[in-house]
């Protein structure tokens, strides 16, 4: 059920997202030479907060105002019920970017400051291809929120377009790292076993996420956090063990940072087969239609 963005809803994204990209550029190149060491953090965060303001204004007060009059779906809800889904969902949130700012640092104390580089440049290109199912599982919940007959269906349009995209680019990265990284100098070769397998390690992501996704729909707010907790431990854990069993991966780029991508695929895999049987439920609800009793039970639930 998912809809294609009117042209109004394009141009407002990029009226919002043109200014704020311009302004971080020109901040950076104000201040790198004024605050050589916080410049970044500040080019960052002042547009920021001068965009949250106007925005957060035209949502409440214009948008939701909107939407409240004229949609037609009534959904009670109490201020606890609202607050336990966010609170659930919020723990899962830190477990989440633990998982993509720990293995940073765990990486960083273990090679030079010029192995750090090569490393962070696959993790930044591995972290945009992961933003294509994030993005996508947002999309897919609140669909599935504002019709859950739907969600089934919203949730099998997002698994082909997410992994469509990131298997034609997990292809195009694995086979062009070699030549690319290349390009940067010699030392960034020691990096592409990591970006070929961070890469890959995108696809088990996905179908995590977009899991999520789900979750979020039906208000699981347990097994929200308890599938991004899995994640976490899954692979912190397994960074720290193959760090201390580097030396396997000596004939694949450097051992260490090679350790790191064995680490997250095989992190992400082991979360991907723990919620395959339940998203293997849901995907069977067409098929299995709720009974009437059922879909009254059917929790409501939020994006």
């Amino acid at each position: 059920k998912a809809e294609v963005p009117s042209v109004a809803q394009l141009k407002g994204a990029l009226v919002t997202h043109g200014p704020l990209a311009v302004a971080k550029i020109v901040l950076l190149v104000l201040l790198a030479h004024s605050l050589p060491r916080s410049g970044v953090f500040f080019s960052w965060i002042v547009p920021m907060i001068v965009v949250l303001f106007p925005v957060n204004l035209f949502i409440f007060g214009r948008l939701l105002p909107r939407h409240a009059r004229t949609s037609t779906n009534q959904v009670e809800l109490t201020v606890s019920e609202v607050g336990r889904f966010f609170a659930a969902d919020y723990l899962g949130a830190l477990f989440l970017y633990g998982t993509m700012f720990l293995v940073p640092v765990l990486v960083g104390l273990h090679v030079a400051p010029h192995t750090y580089a090569y490393f962070f440049l696959a993790w930044a290109v591995a972290s945009m291809m992961n933003l294509v199912a994030v993005n996508m599982a947002v999309s897919m919940a609140v669909e599935g929120v504002y019709d859950p007959s739907s969600l089934a269906d919203c949730c099998r349009s997002a698994l082909v377009r997410a992994l469509g995209l990131l298997v034609f680019g997990a292809v195009v990265i694995g086979l062009a790292a070699p030549y690319t990284m290349g390009l940067l100098g010699a030392g960034y070769l020691d990096a592409v076993p990591l970006l070929q397998l961070l890469a890959f390690a995108s696809l088990p992501s996905a179908v995590v996420d977009i899991y999520l996704g789900t979750l979020r729909a039906r208000s699981r707010r347990v097994r929200i956090i308890g599938v991004q907790t899995l994640r976490a431990v899954a692979v912190l854990g397994l960074v720290v063990l193959l760090q201390e069993y580097h030396q396997v991966f000596g004939h694949f780029g450097d051992p260490r940072l090679t350790a790191v991508g064995v680490a997250v695929l095989l992190g992400q895999l082991v979360v991907m087969l723990v919620v395959l049987p339940d998203l293997g439920r849901l995907l069977e609800w067409r098929r299995r239609p709720a009974s009437p009793d059922t879909a009254r039970q059917e929790p409501a639930c939020l994006g």
